[in-house]
C-alpha cells in the first residue's frame, strides 16, 4: 500500500506545485496566467518531464539487475518507523515459530 500511494503522491507532486506557483504570483500581483500564457505551457512542461523522469527511473528499476535498486527505492518511501515496526513483528513471528 505505502509503494503505491508513494507513487500516486509521486504523479500528484509532479503538477500540483504549477497551480500554487501560479496563485502565488498572482497574489504578488502577477497574473502570468493572463499575462504571459507561454509561461504556463513551460510550467506544464516542466510537469510532463517531470512524471516521464519518474516513470523512467520506475521502468528502470523493474529491469534484470536492478533488484538492488528496486529495495532501496521501496524501503526509501515506506518510512523509518514502518520499517521499524515490520522488522519488530518479523522478530515476534520468529521467536513464535522457534
Amino acid at each position: 500500500w505505502h509503494l503505491r500511494a508513494g507513487v500516486w503522491f509521486a504523479v500528484v507532486g509532479c503538477f500540483i506545485w504549477i497551480p500554487a506557483m501560479l496563485m502565488i504570483f498572482y497574489g504578488l500581483g502577477a497574473d502570468v496566467w493572463v499575462h504571459n500564457p507561454d509561461v504556463v505551457g513551460w510550467l506544464l512542461l516542466s510537469g510532463l518531464v517531470c512524471l516521464g523522469v519518474m516513470v523512467g527511473i520506475l521502468f528502470f528499476s523493474r529491469h534484470p539487475g536492478q533488484e538492488k535498486f528496486a529495495e532501496s527505492l521501496a524501503a526509501s518511501s515506506v518510512g523509518g518507523s514502518v520499517r521499524r515496526a515490520q522488522a519488530e513483528l518479523d522478530e515476534i513471528k520468529d521467536f513464535e515459530e522457534t
